[in-house]
């Protein structure tokens, strides 16, 4: 829960005394990582997990299925952009050799993915967020920048890779 309060607030001292008092306020006396993720409506990982595989994989059923479940449940799209750009940011450092595993089977589903192709899509999600931020329809723009993305970037160092193989 400690994590999650330090995360939302920024490295805000001040706005993470806020956040915990909220905390409390809200709890029956103990402070857990699901009251707080609920009531920062951080998105649950899996969800995450599933929108980067999704843009990796070029999956645009996956992808949209992904934003169903974010307007379904409620949840922010800017959220959704911030957490899937932060995660790849962790990839990208596993990539190269840095950081730990960022979930589960990331190694496996990430393999034939080029650290460049990573950073290159770390820096369209930045862009992104900017538009997203200030959109007066953030979910829409938020998916459709996703879709936009996705059939936009490619994957340049795999793909030499993959013709220097077949000759």
């Amino acid at each position: 829960a400690a994590k999650i309060i330090a995360k939302g607030a920024g490295g805000a001292l001040r706005d993470a005394l806020t956040i915990f008092d909220r905390a409390i306020s809200f709890s029956n006396g103990k402070v857990d990582k699901a009251l707080v993720s609920e009531m920062l409506g951080i998105l649950p990982n899996d969800l995450i997990q599933n929108a980067l595989l999704a843009l990796v994989n070029k999956d645009s059923a996956a992808l949209h299925k992904v934003f169903e479940t974010v307007q379904s449940e409620g949840f922010d799209a800017l959220g959704l952009v911030k957490d899937l750009k932060n995660t790849l940011g962790e990839v990208f450092y596993f990539s190269l050799g840095a950081g730990k595993e960022p979930f589960v089977g990331a190694k496996d589903a990430l393999k034939d993915i080029s650290p460049a192709y990573l950073a290159s899509l770390t820096r369209k999600l930045s862009k992104l967020i900017d538009e997203v931020k200030y959109s007066d329809t953030p979910a829409l723009l938020a998916e459709v920048g996703l879709f936009s993305i996705m059939e936009n970037t490619v994957d340049i160092d795999n793909f030499v890779s993959r013709l220097e193989a077949l000759e």
